[in-house]
Parts: C-alpha cells; sequence; structure tokens
C-alpha cells in the first residue's frame, strides 16, 4: 500500500512540476503580448491569473478522480483500507490482552 501512496505523492509533485511550468511560459507569452500591443499590461495579468485559475482547477479534479480509481483499483483486487487495517490491528491487541 505505501507503493501505491508513494505513486500518488509522484504523480501529485508531477502535476506541480507541469503546473510550474505553464506558469513560467504563461509569463512569458503574456508579456510579449503586452511588448506587441496585443494586450495591455492589466489585460495580460488578468488572463495570466485567469489561466492558472482555471489550470489549477483541473489539476484538483483531476487529482481526485486519480485518487477515486485508485481506490476503486485497490477495492477491486482485494488491498484492504487503512480503516480495515486499523480495525484489525484493533482486534488484534484486543485478542492479545486476552491471552496475556
Amino acid at each position: 500500500m505505501s507503493e501505491m501512496s508513494d505513486l500518488m505523492e509522484k504523480a501529485g509533485l508531477f502535476g506541480l512540476g507541469v503546473l510550474a511550468i505553464t506558469e513560467e511560459k504563461l509569463n512569458k507569452v503574456t508579456e510579449e503580448f503586452v511588448k506587441k500591443g496585443k494586450m495591455k499590461k492589466p489585460e495580460a495579468k488578468k488572463f495570466a491569473r485567469e489561466v492558472l485559475e482555471n489550470s489549477k482547477k483541473q489539476q484538483r479534479e483531476l487529482q481526485k478522480r486519480i485518487e477515486k480509481e485508485t481506490k476503486k483499483a485497490m477495492r477491486a483486487i482485494g488491498v484492504p483500507s487503512q480503516a480495515d487495517v486499523r480495525r484489525l490491528e484493533k482486534r488484534i491487541k484486543a485478542l492479545e490482552k486476552k491471552v496475556k
């Protein structure tokens, strides 16, 4: 199960890296638009902010879908959930107390 957590963490970090690259490139593009007179500076800032907000929203939605599908796949192959493991740990502790 820790391998799956590692995979999810890496996927999240990858998404953040992609977002950072996008922000950097977006800033360059909007600066070019301003230099060429295609946009005014306030307009370019607003555009960049809206694009980044949309990108972050899509990233969050993608992360939620990945988590949902991962949980679904893990249930399908019989991997116990953290709650299942915790319940079993409590039962084991209770049984250990009875044995002692």
